[in-house]
């Protein structure tokens, strides 16, 4: 059953006819930014930077602040004095771009849709551009942001990960709180819609022409127009889709986002709420990000004894938070920058793997008989269940200490 839908912007819910439109849009930004250097040179290195922000994983770092960090070095010039220009840019010339934008009318009507059915979805359109540009295209589109209840826009701001990587669309659906095939992603780009959105484990419609077939079936829950979307809602086709069993490379790469998504949290908060005790026997933000910290530390020698030692005994901690008084000696961006560093040993170890590895047999002193598969998705699901718990925690801190 889908939860949440996933809907590319430009070509999918917008006629961007993107092709001529991205290329004015770098000549109009060129042109803007001529103070500071020649345009050609301009554009060709805001690309490189933006490439190498894209390439880069770094989960503690929004898209925004690496690009920044990359295209000042490149052209020797102050980030601050950057964005002063981007924002000039968006709010005064980006708007010269209208003429390339035309409604879909099918668009609103898939979006009413979508509310009369009270599902909720959200704008997956390529984050390499800030709200503001997002919004002006919603408008020009005839769905603009403050008509719709969309959940989520992804932009260069908010998000960590961008397309075509599978890391975006895993970053999107645990924002959103649930399992990747409890989502479909809509779009009409093989490339950037689809094959990424696959491989992070979630459902996919491609959008494309009457009588076109997408490349490879078996990425694809269903295809055809926009249109014919838009009747697949109307007649319950959501509610059909089946449970998948997430495949070892999206359990690898929805562990790896994890830290991103907690990153998230901390920046819409106070340091006060999230390291705010609200009560005796409860915990702070800060205090289960240490806890996630120590457990991936015992999960990493658990993994490691199953495969290196055939079947052996995995004990169980039977009191994980015996020490979280002394959590509270810890501030929270430290607590997230030392787990994010241990998740990504974690990866890299299981990365590593051969595929015969995954079935190694342990057992376990709680579960029984287990894998190594099988253990690493008790990991994912630990991480689902304190991710809620620590939006609990923010619920009940901004009532204490907020």
């Amino acid at each position: 059953m889908i939860k949440v839908v996933l809907l590319d912007l430009d070509d999918t819910l917008a006629d961007t006819s993107i092709d001529r439109f991205f290329p004015r849009y770098l000549e109009e930004l060129g042109r803007f930014a001529a103070h500071i250097s020649d345009p050609a040179t301009f554009v060709s290195k805001l690309l490189s930077a933006y490439g190498f922000a894209l390439a880069e994983n770094s989960p503690l770092l929004t898209l925004y602040e690496r690009f920044l960090k990359r295209f000042s070095n490149e052209m020797s010039v102050e980030e601050s004095e950057l964005v002063r220009l981007f924002d000039q840019f968006y709010a005064h010339q980006y708007p010269v771009l209208k003429a390339y934008i035309q409604p879909f009318s099918v668009s609103s009507e898939l979006l009413a849709s979508l509310e009369e059915r009270e599902i909720p979805f959200l704008i997956a359109t390529n984050p390499g551009l800030p709200l503001q540009a997002a919004a002006y295209r919603m408008r020009w589109a005839g769905i603009p942001a403050d008509a719709y209840d969309f959940k989520l826009i992804t932009t260069i701001e908010n998000m960590h990960f961008g397309k075509p990587h599978p890391e975006y669309y895993s970053e999107i659906v645990q924002q959103m709180g649930v399992e990747p095939d409890e989502a479909v992603m809509v779009g009409d780009s093989w490339e950037q819609d689809i094959l990424g959105a696959h491989r992070a484990g979630l459902h996919t419609y491609w959008i494309c022409a009457p009588g076109d077939h997408p490349p490879g079936e078996n990425r694809v829950s269903a295809y055809g127009t926009l249109s014919d979307f838009n009747r697949l809602v109307r007649t319950g086709w959501l509610d059909t889709q089946e449970p998948r069993v997430l495949s070892q490379e999206a359990t690898i790469i929805r562990l790896s986002v994890f830290p991103a998504i907690i990153d998230t949290i901390c920046r819409e908060y106070s340091v006060d709420v999230l390291e705010c005790v609200p009560g005796e026997d409860e915990w702070s933000v800060r205090d289960i990000v240490c806890h996630l910290h120590d457990h991936e530390q015992d999960e990493l020698v658990r993994f490691a004894q199953i495969l290196n030692r055939h079947n052996p005994f995995l004990s169980a901690n039977t009191n994980p938070w015996s020490g979280s008084r002394d959590y509270r000696e810890q501030k929270i961006r430290k607590a997230l920058e030392q787990f994010a560093e241990m998740r990504a040993e974690t990866v890299r170890f299981l990365a590593g793997l051969e595929p015969a590895d995954w079935d190694r047999p342990a057992r376990d002193a709680i579960f029984g008989p287990i894998t190594l598969r099988e253990n690493v998705r008790f990991v994912a699901e630990h991480d689902r269940t304190h991710l809620a718990q620590m939006r609990e925690a923010i619920a009940y801190a901004l009532t204490v200490c907020g």
